[in-house]
């Protein structure tokens, strides 16, 4: 879950277990409109769409997706660094 508050993205790295799909879910808590591009994948929040998410595929061991935010250009890494839980 990535959260859209004040012009900003947080946080701005978030660790997965390898080798399970993805769901990267957008929110805006302020009601701005935020996105975010994953390469050919895009979330968009904000305004009458409070919160948005895409899937994208599991991850080997130490790779990462990067998305950029739209107006800023800032970047939003997804890490396949953290165990499975429970």
């Amino acid at each position: 879950m990535l959260t859209g508050r004040g012009g900003r993205i947080t946080p701005r790295v978030v660790r997965v277990p390898p080798f399970i799909s993805v769901r990267i879910s957008l929110r805006s808590a302020d009601g701005q409109e935020y996105a975010l591009s994953f390469g050919d994948h895009s979330v968009r929040a904000g305004g009458a769409i409070g919160s948005a998410s895409i899937e994208l595929d599991g991850l080997r061991p130490g790779k990462a997706y990067v998305g950029t935010e739209g107006s800023t250009g800032v970047k939003v890494r997804v890490e396949a660094t953290a165990e499975p839980g429970p």
